[in-house]
């Protein structure tokens, strides 16, 4: 059953979003995932920044999105404007900036709505040389999203490979669902770059995919293609 909440947004995280009333007189908490939509006022920059990204102008939107950052006061908006400037930077090409604008939002909420814009590496890459030392320092963050940031970027990477197997291996225990499942995700490139994939070993992976939540899947999805490709499963593929 659908109903409507008007008043004042004190907070809005992955978990929960929280209401007063207008008059003050109460408080009113629901879960996340039962939230619909959320009507609220924007400044006029952050409204500039979602038309300019809606017409695929990211330089303008990027700019407006950093602006918007400046003159928006309340925590849960901000958030909301740091993943449209994840997007902006992953529409460029720019795994820094990116990886960096995602921590800020992690950072203010772990639970975020928007995990599933990590920007991890998925596919063969030549990492330069700005990416691979801001990797090592996400690594050593020590957090764990900035941790599997890191690591992701430097699993194929010859000199730092032993060092980013032997975070995601940690990783892969974590008690949170989405880091942990990413991480033990990301192994699996090592096993498409060597080759030797069976057919029980795609099953599984499906299988396991196919039990990810649904925002978390694409990038495990890719690695699953890419290891049919190998196996010159290209329907599949």
């Amino acid at each position: 059953m659908l109903f409507r909440s008007s008043g004042i947004i004190v907070g809005f995280t992955g978990t929960q979003l929280t209401i007063r009333s207008r008059d003050n007189t109460n408080v009113n908490t629901y879960a996340a995932d039962e939230v619909v939509e959320v009507r609220t006022p924007q400044t006029e920059h952050h409204k500039k920044g979602l038309v300019s990204f809606a017409q695929r102008d990211v330089e303008r939107a990027t700019a407006s999105f950093e602006l918007a950052m400046i003159a928006e006061t309340r925590d849960w908006v901000r958030r909301d404007i740091l993943a449209m400037l994840v997007r902006c930077a992953l529409h460029r090409g720019d795994s820094i900036a990116a990886g960096a604008k995602f921590l800020a939002l992690w950072q203010s909420d772990p639970t975020t709505r928007q995990f599933k814009l990590v920007p991890l590496t998925w596919g063969p890459r030549n990492i330069t040389a700005a990416l691979r030392n801001e990797s090592l320092g996400w690594i050593n963050l020590n957090t764990e999203a900035s941790r599997l940031l890191g690591a992701s970027h430097l699993l194929a990477d010859a000199r730092h490979a032993a060092l980013a197997k032997n975070e995601m291996n940690e990783l892969a225990t974590s008690t949170d669902l989405r880091i942990r499942l990413l991480a033990r995700a990301q192994m699996w490139r090592l096993r498409v770059r060597e080759g030797n994939l069976t057919p029980s070993e795609m099953k599984r992976w499906q299988s396991k995919i196919e039990d990810m939540p649904e925002d978390i899947r694409g990038g495990p999805f890719y690695v699953l293609g890419r290891g049919h490709l190998v196996r010159k499963e290209f329907d599949r593929a």
